[in-house]
C-alpha cells in the first residue's frame, strides 16, 4: 500500500468515526428532548418567555440544521475519501500489472 493510499485511508477512517460519534450524540440529544421536553420547555419559557409552538419550531430547526451539518461535514468527506481510496487501489493494481509486463 502506497503512502498516499495510507493517508487517504486514515482520513476516511477519521471522517467515518467522526460521523458515527456525531450521529450517536444527535440521537442522544433527540432522546433527551423526547423524554424531558416539558422540563426543557419550562426552562426556556422562564428564561425567554416563548410559547410551546415557538419552542417546538426552535427544536426542529436546530435538529434539522445539526443533521445537515453532520451530513455536509462528516458523511460527504467520508464518501469522497472512500471513492479516492478505491481509485488509488485501482491505480496501484493497474500500475503493478504494467510493471510485471515489462
Amino acid at each position: 500500500m502506497g503512502r498516499q493510499l495510507k493517508k487517504i485511508t486514515r482520513k476516511r477512517r477519521f471522517f467515518v468515526n467522526y460521523f458515527v460519534v456525531s450521529l450517536i450524540l444527535m440521537i442522544l440529544v433527540c432522546l433527551i428532548i423526547m423524554f424531558f421536553r416539558h422540563g426543557l420547555y419550562n426552562m426556556a419559557n422562564n428564561m425567554m418567555g416563548i410559547t410551546t409552538k415557538q419552542f417546538d419550531f426552535c427544536v426542529i430547526n436546530f435538529m434539522t440544521m445539526w443533521k445537515l451539518l453532520i451530513i455536509q461535514f462528516t458523511l460527504a468527506p467520508a464518501i469522497a475519501y472512500l471513492w479516492l481510496e478505491n481509485h488509488k487501489e485501482y491505480q496501484n493494481e493497474t500500475s503493478e500489472c504494467e510493471n510485471r509486463r515489462m
